[in-house]
């Protein structure tokens, strides 16, 4: 049975800075999971909705700032079909984060910060290198 899925990211810029999240959980090696505010789109949501949704359930952020699609993306994996939608969101004013109970930490890093970290998974990094300066 094939499957399709659609979900949306959040990068989320402040200053020359980007939000970089902690997962609550480590990988099969010991190591840190870096992340970003990520979701799937519920039945009756709207890509914005979805948004709007998990940026305040993942980081306590209402979204009121501009935001704009960064961009779309697709993997095809076995009978899977994920589709995504990636968000730029510019922040006027440094947020106060809250982290929900999948999280626990974060950092604020520029883009050559990003680029030079070995530890940051590719995909991450390539979500940053997505956006113009």
């Amino acid at each position: 049975m094939q499957k399709t899925k659609i979900c949306v990211k959040a990068v989320i810029k402040y200053n020359d800075k980007f939000l970089i999240l902690f997962k609550n959980k480590i990988n099969n090696l010991g190591e840190k999971i870096y992340d970003i505010p990520w979701w799937w789109i519920k039945f009756w949501e709207s890509p914005i909705e979805a948004l709007k949704r998990e940026l305040f359930e993942e980081v306590w952020l209402k979204l009121k700032e501009q935001y704009k699609i960064s961009r779309s993306w697709l993997v095809t994996k076995n009978n899977s079909h994920l589709i995504g939608i990636t968000y730029l969101i510019n922040l006027n004013k440094k947020p106060n984060i809250k982290l929900s109970f999948e999280h626990s930490n974060y950092l604020w890093l520029t883009k050559t910060e990003i680029q030079n970290n070995e530890y940051l998974p590719n995909w991450l990094v390539n979500e940053i290198n997505t956006i113009s300066d």
